[in-house]
């Protein structure tokens, strides 16, 4: 796990799926030095994939990952 890239999205106000594990899991990939990126969005609830999926870099990104 700690040599297969995340990027975790989440929004700051998801009330289905609570942000406290994706936030946890990012505090410890950090510690450890896995590759993880996080981004959460403010005052965003359930709905964080629409801006996720609007981020100019996702993809290249995605692409870019090899295992």
């Amino acid at each position: 796990l700690l040599s297969f890239p995340i990027w975790a999205f989440h929004g700051e106000k998801d009330e289905l799926v609570s942000n406290v594990n994706t936030r946890a899991l990012h505090a410890l990939m950090q510690r450890v030095g896995g590759i993880m990126r996080y981004t959460e969005f403010p005052g965003v609830g359930h709905d964080a994939w629409q801006r996720a999926f609007a981020k100019p870099d996702l993809f290249d990104w995605l692409f870019s990952q090899r295992r």
